[in-house]
């Protein structure tokens, strides 16, 4: 975990470039993110699971939705 933590930071989550590094395959690498949830401390784009849980238990209701109006558009 700490090696695969070390090569996305060094390589700025470059990831292609840090399984190179690993000397790893691209797949394994996402599998490693995702089994040690490494992207949750990747700052800025990751969702951390228990934002994402709250945010899934205030919206349980599907949106409306809009129809356009009947007619053809020429």
């Amino acid at each position: 975990m700490e090696a695969s933590a070390d090569a996305l930071e060094k390589t700025r989550w470059c990831r292609k470039d840090a399984a190179k590094m690993l000397g790893i395959s691209y797949k394994a690498l996402l599998y490693k993110i995702r089994q040690f949830g490494l992207d949750a401390d990747r700052g800025g784009r990751a969702i951390p699971k228990s934002v994402s849980k709250a945010k899934e238990s205030v919206s349980s209701e599907p949106a409306p939705v809009t129809l356009a109006p009947a007619g053809r558009n020429r």
